[in-house]
């Protein structure tokens, strides 16, 4: 169901990719999702959107994010 979900666009350093994503699955669940896919090794990944770093434990819903917003696939060193 498309009201359930989101497509958003991930750049990433091995180029961009398109998903969807339920809207209330966690911005950490949906990075490591992104990074999965990508072949990026297990890991903390976030999100950064308008050049600030979405909070990881938050559901995608909270940020009222468009379909095909564009967000940036970002390593972190913390554990969540």
């Amino acid at each position: 169901m498309k009201d359930k979900t989101i497509t958003l666009t991930v750049e990433t350093g091995k180029g961009p990719i398109t998903m969807d994503f339920e809207k209330t699955i966690k911005v950490v669940e949906a990075a490591k999702k992104a990074a999965a896919e990508k072949g990026y090794p297990d890991g903390n990944y976030v999100f950064v959107h308008n050049g600030g770093q979405m909070q990881p434990e938050r559901p995608l819903v909270s940020y009222h994010l468009e379909d095909g917003a564009k967000v940036v696939l970002s390593a972190t060193g913390d554990n969540y």
